[in-house]
């Protein structure tokens, strides 16, 4: 048992400087709320009071909502609640990478460099990103890590779990959903090696599993909302950025009445005044301007890709290299292959 927790001295550190550094820079720091986090905050504050119906929401993911309810409930005012929950989402990726680090055998000063290097971004990140996006990272690389884990392709109940992981994370962040069923059959795709019945079994039973846990959820946003869907986000945003704005109800115009009598603004629940929801089928011209959102995507891609570092480009290109290169793909072990290919 020393043992084992003493390969977790990196985390427990850089988790305990992590909440240090937090608790003397929150005085500070305490009311940034991004224009997301207002939404988020007033869905805790129904889930928190019983207004379940109200709170019941399709644009915004429930998980972070959930867990700052319960802190609401215990008498926390909610913006507190919102960052302890932040900070706790914060804690479990330091543990995850933690692990990862150990599976892939990081030798020990790079462990602590880097463990430390994201315990520092995470004192930004907790603040910065007020819901949700740390606890999905959690809960996939969690999934990543079941993965490869030495026997988990002889251990169903692994395969169960990566399932509901999948769920969480679903929970966490609606696009999760499509992502966490691509990721799983790819990677293990690769982890079965050529054995396509396994293959199909682990698939079936990881994404099955998640589609079970997740009905519960999507029957509750049906009898809202009228229709079958994981979120109204993805119909919206992918609606929006391909027109360039909303396009609102019939009646409304440049003000926007609130969702509720008591909410803050339309933002709430924007389907709520959403009219129109165009997509690249509708119409030729709205599919030749999808055509040019896919290039200014590639354009904001390679940007970013420069913006997190110039050495970045090299990286991405050289995990590509190693998944389709044969010279490439003799540098890498087989798990990392597959850990490249979440990543990617």
């Amino acid at each position: 048992m020393k043992a084992l927790l003493a390969k977790y001295y990196p985390f427990f550190v850089s988790a305990a400087l992590m909440c240090l550094l937090l608790w003397f820079i929150y005085p500070h720091y305490q009311y940034y709320i991004d224009p997301d986090g207002t939404a988020y905050l007033t869905i805790s504050q129904r889930y928190a009071s019983g207004d379940y119906m109200r709170a019941i929401n399709g644009y915004w993911s429930p998980w972070g909502c959930w867990l700052t309810a319960i802190l609401i409930r215990f008498g926390m005012e909610a913006v507190s609640a919102s960052v302890v929950i932040n900070v706790m989402g914060g804690v479990g990726f330091l543990w995850v990478a933690q692990s990862l680090f150990l599976r892939f055998d990081v030798i020990g000063k790079m462990q602590w460099l880097m463990s430390a290097a994201l315990g520092a971004f995470l004192c930004y990140a907790v603040f910065h990103q007020s819901f949700d996006d740390l606890w999905e990272c959690f809960f996939l690389l969690g999934c990543l890590r079941l993965m490869l884990s030495g026997n988990f392709l002889q251990r169903p109940a692994l395969w169960v779990l990566t399932g509901v992981l999948g769920t969480l994370a679903y929970f966490a962040k609606a696009y999760s959903f499509p992502f966490f069923m691509l990721n799983t059959v790819v990677c293990v795709q690769l982890l079965a090696k050529g054995n396509r019945m396994l293959w199909v079994r682990i698939s079936a039973t990881a994404i099955g599993v998640m589609a079970v846990c997740s009905m519960p959820w999507i029957w509750i946003l049906h009898s809202k909302y009228g229709i079958w869907t994981t979120s109204t986000s993805g119909t919206l945003n992918t609606s929006w950025y391909l027109v360039g704005h909303p396009q609102w109800k019939e009646g409304l115009g440049q003000l926007l009445p609130p969702v509720y009598g008591d909410s803050p603004n339309y933002w709430e629940d924007p389907w709520a005044a959403n009219g129109a929801t165009p997509h690249f089928w509708n119409s030729f011209s709205l599919f030749g301007l999808q055509i040019l959102r896919v290039g200014l995507n590639c354009w904001k891609f390679l940007v970013s890709l420069f913006q997190l570092s110039i050495f970045f480009p090299s990286v991405f290109l050289f995990a590509v290299l190693s998944l389709f290169h044969k010279k490439f793909k003799a540098l890498f072990s087989p798990d990392l292959r597959i850990a490249v290919v979440s990543f990617l």
